[in-house]
This record gives structure tokens, C-alpha cells and sequence, in this order.
């Protein structure tokens, strides 16, 4: 682990919102249940070749998408396709209802995450509040349906379930639902929780899904990461977040963009990497990362548990 704020690379995984919109109403998400404290809007396709330009320089992964479904974005598969063209390894995550499977897979996009709320309607709509299971399997199938037209390898397209306390009894379902789409892989994805009333609402019951101390939680009703904080985080080293109006933020823990450390609209990124922002939150990190908010629900210090094949 790095232990000192000047970093003399710039970062090579760079999170890049198209759009903060989305249509969903999922109850956890920022976006979703409307208490995000940033304007919305996406970014505009000049704008964003302009930036891909600058960040294909030293960043080999783009990941498309922040706090918002990427796919409603007009330009998309634009966007995408021009990443590509720079060189860059190109994955996103969706809801999967707006998503054109044809032109997902032309777009040469490298990997894809279609994350479910069930297995079943019923279920999926209780997280993904007005989604649709049948539209964003169909969607899969036919991003399916391309790559064996075209024989390509790519995009991986990846099926998930958020694993939460209405669904989790649709694992095995899940598994045998994503194996009849065609799907490359599947993930059992643990969720994320804000606070005590969407922790007792949506955490399943099996310890197995939780990424903080379920102990903890049920005696005191305190959510705490498994993995206490060290004084150390390797993301703010090698990856950052771009919003959809050019704010940089140190990492996606921050939804609400309240650690802006500079703006590419305004200056290039070579400027904010190591201003004294940046460097001033990077080094209360390594001495004093108990008192940086977004950290303190992280689940990002270790890998998430996956099963799938």
C-alpha cells in the first residue's frame, strides 16, 4: 500500500457517469429514491470524446456508469465504441431495461452486468421499483442472440442478483434462470445498506450475504464492515470517478459528489490528480480515515465473495 499523497501516475481505472437519470425507483440507490444532492443530466457526447482522449492516455479500464442507468443515454453505444477505438477495456452495469442488444454487442463493449432485483417479477420489482424482468432478459437474450450471430467472444455478459432478504430464496432459480438466457457467468452480488431501517428491511438472513457484522448489527443495531478501517484504501491511488458534469471524485463511495476535487471541464486531470485537495484527502486517509464519512460504510477494502461459473 501507498503511504505517501503525491502519485506520479496518473490513475488507469476511471469510473465515467454518461448519466446520473434514471427511471427506476430502486429504494437504496441515491438516484433511485431521489435524494441525490447533485444536479441531474448527462454528459454531452463532444464533451465526453474530448475527455476519453485525454484519459486513454494513461487509463486502460473505463468503467461506464456511476449513479445512473448508462444505457438511457442517446449516445451510448457511441460513447462506447469510441472508448474502444482508443483502447481501452470497456465494462458497465444495468438494470438491463434499456439496453439494445444488438447494439451493445456491435459497440465492442468488453463486459456487462445485468443486475436483477429477483428472479421472479414479483421479486425484482421490489427492489427495482418499476422494472421490468421480462424486458431486461429479453434484452440479454438478445445481446445473446448477436454474439453467436457474429461469433464473437465479447461482451462477457454477465447476469447478477442483489441478494436481499425478498429474494434470497431464488438463488438456486436465479442460477438455473441465467444458464436458460445464455448468460456467460453469473454473480450473487451482497448488497449495500445506508442506515438501520434499510438494513432491517433488505439484508437477507443468512450471514452468508453480509458484508458487515450481522452480530453487531442485531445487538446494537449498528452496521459496521467486516473489514474495520486501516488507514488505508489502494482505490484513491490508481482509479477515480468523472460525473456527468466533469466533477472528479475520489472514489464511488461519494454519490452526492461532497469531495470534488477539481472539475476536467475546467482543468485536465493531470492538474487535479495531485492537487492540494487531492493530496490533503489522500493523507488523511493514511493517518486519519475514521474521520472521512464515505469511508465508513465502505465495502470495497476487500473483494466481494462471488459465485457463479
Amino acid at each position: 500500500m501507498a503511504r505517501w499523497t503525491y502519485v506520479p501516475c496518473l490513475p488507469v481505472h476511471v469510473t465515467v457517469e454518461p448519466t446520473n437519470l434514471c427511471d427506476q425507483r430502486c429504494p437504496i440507490c441515491e438516484t433511485g429514491n431521489r435524494t441525490l444532492a447533485r444536479p441531474r443530466g448527462s454528459m454531452k457526447l463532444a464533451a465526453y470524446y474530448r475527455l476519453v482522449d485525454q484519459l486513454s492516455r494513461h487509463a486502460h479500464t473505463l468503467m461506464f456508469y456511476f449513479m445512473g442507468e448508462p444505457f438511457l443515454h442517446p449516445d451510448a453505444y457511441l460513447m462506447i465504441q469510441h472508448a474502444k477505438s482508443r483502447g481501452m477495456f470497456v465494462t458497465a452495469c444495468t438494470d438491463g431495461n434499456h439496453v439494445n442488444g444488438e447494439a451493445l454487442v456491435r459497440s465492442g463493449i468488453d463486459e456487462v452486468s445485468w443486475q436483477l432485483g429477483g428472479a421472479t417479477q414479483s421479486t425484482h420489482k421490489m427492489y427495482r421499483v418499476g422494472g421490468r424482468l421480462d424486458h431486461a432478459l429479453a434484452n440479454l437474450s438478445a445481446a445473446v442472440a448477436e454474439k453467436r450471430r457474429l461469433g464473437v467472444a465479447r461482451p462477457q455478459l454477465r447476469l447478477g442478483l442483489i441478494v436481499m432478504r425478498h429474494n434470497e430464496h431464488e438463488i438456486e432459480d436465479f442460477a438455473r434462470l441465467a444458464k436458460e438466457v445464455g448468460a456467460d457467468a453469473w454473480d450473487i452480488v451482497k448488497p449495500c445498506v445506508r442506515n438501520k431501517a434499510e438494513a432491517e428491511r433488505f439484508m437477507p438472513t443468512d450471514p452468508t450475504y453480509w458484508q458487515y457484522d450481522k452480530g453487531l448489527f442485531e445487538r446494537t443495531g449498528r452496521l459496521r464492515p467486516l473489514v474495520d478501517l486501516r488507514n488505508s484504501c489502494h482505490w484513491i491511488w490508481h482509479s477515480t470517478v468523472i460525473t456527468w458534469d466533469g466533477r472528479v471524485l475520489p472514489c464511488c463511495r461519494d454519490p452526492h459528489g461532497q469531495h470534488a476535487m477539481g472539475n476536467v471541464f475546467e482543468q485536465p486531470l493531470s492538474r487535479i490528480w495531485n492537487n492540494p485537495a487531492y493530496r490533503t484527502y489522500r493523507r488523511t486517509i493514511l493517518t486519519a480515515q475514521s474521520r472521512v464519512d464515505i469511508c465508513k460504510l465502505c465495502s470495497g477494502f476487500g473483494v466481494p465473495d462471488k459465485r457463479g461459473k
